[in-house]
């Protein structure tokens, strides 16, 4: 950039085209200073080239853009005006994760003003709250400035299984498809250095151990508990089906039994000779179950959604009112039912 002064804005932009040798039109100038006064009078501009328009714009853009370290998330700060005209600072946080990506715009103080996801593996991204980044409990490759402390990085991190899991879990910054294709252009396998073998070898000793007194009693004890308990939970359902089976008056007289006392099929045939009423009572049912539950599935949601906020002063108090008006409807139902 070049500054040229006259008298005048005339006079300044010939002195300027002169010495860039192009014409007054063909400048890109912007007046620094004008002075007009009785006894001085002075004019100061600035000019411009494309080259210094791609520096300007390199500066500032290494300016509001910035990152950590070598994770992939970019901070771009600038300013705005907001809904009073007021000038602002906003900020926008682009997280570069695979499944994880995100883009959260806070202020400049880094509370949440909006996100493009609000809930993710580890955080909670809700309006009015702080932004916290990813937390990190990795290695910047940057600190590894040099072959020895590489080496000892490795050294002190056990075995490695696999050369990809163990950059992803180690260093920051390192996507599993950009190791992955840097072992393929070094020629490198991924469990070329791991103890695979020996892992495989000692896991494969320990399964044929055998089986203590002790374990073989327990499992014994549990499958004997489960087959009893399976047993319980099926013998209503099949006194059912059996009492279909029998005829009114043995039931009257002996109770369900699980063999039937008299054979019969006058319940079925009953069923068929009013093949309308069995219908309409389906049609009843079906209706009930899916009102019911449509209706009681958007009120649950609606009702879940609040309770989840944590801005909600009252939702400890209205939690317990749920819960506990509830469980006595069920309570009074079963008990209705009997």
């Amino acid at each position: 950039m070049n500054r040229y002064t006259a008298k005048t804005l005339n006079d300044v932009l010939a002195l300027a085209s002169e010495k860039e040798g192009c014409t007054i039109e063909e400048l890109n100038y912007q007046v620094i200073e004008e002075k007009k006064g009785l006894f001085v009078k002075k004019v100061v501009i600035e000019t411009y080239g494309v080259s210094d328009v791609i520096s300007f714009a390199k500066d500032y853009l290494l300016t509001i853009i910035s990152n950590y370290d070598l994770e992939r998330t970019v901070e771009i700060q600038f300013e705005c005006y907001n809904e009073l005209n007021d000038l602002v600072i906003r900020k926008l946080f682009i997280e570069i994760m695979s499944r994880q990506s995100n883009i959260i715009l806070t202020n400049d103080k880094n509370i949440i003003i909006d996100t493009l996801k609000h809930i993710d593996n580890t955080r909670e991204l809700l309006p009015a709250h702080e932004y916290i980044f990813t937390p990190i409990n990795k290695i910047s490759f940057l600190e590894t400035n040099s072959f020895e402390a590489f080496i000892n990085i490795v050294n002190t991190s056990g075995s490695i299984i696999s050369l990809t899991k163990f950059f992803i879990d180690t260093f920051i910054g390192f996507s599993k498809p950009f190791i992955k294709e840097t072992l393929k252009l070094l020629s490198i396998s991924d469990t070329e250095y791991s103890e695979r073998r020996i892992y495989m070898a000692k896991d494969l000793n320990e399964s044929r151990r055998p089986i203590g007194k002790d374990r073989i009693i327990f499992n014994v004890i549990s499958y004997v508990f489960l087959a009893v308990l399976a047993a319980v939970c099926l013998l209503p359902f099949l006194l059912v089906i059996s009492g279909s089976f029998t005829e009114q008056y043995a039931i009257q007289l002996h109770g369900y039994q699980l063999i039937p006392e008299t054979f019969s099929l006058d319940a079925y045939k009953m069923l068929f000779r009013i093949p309308e009423d069995i219908l309409r009572a389906y049609g009843v049912t079906i209706f009930v179950t899916f009102t019911g539950t449509t209706v009681g599935l958007f009120f649950t949601s609606m009702a879940a959604y609040v309770l989840a906020s944590p801005d909600f002063r009252y939702r400890y108090q209205v939690s317990f009112f749920f819960y506990f008006t509830c469980s006595k409807i069920r309570v009074c139902f079963c008990i209705h039912i009997r």
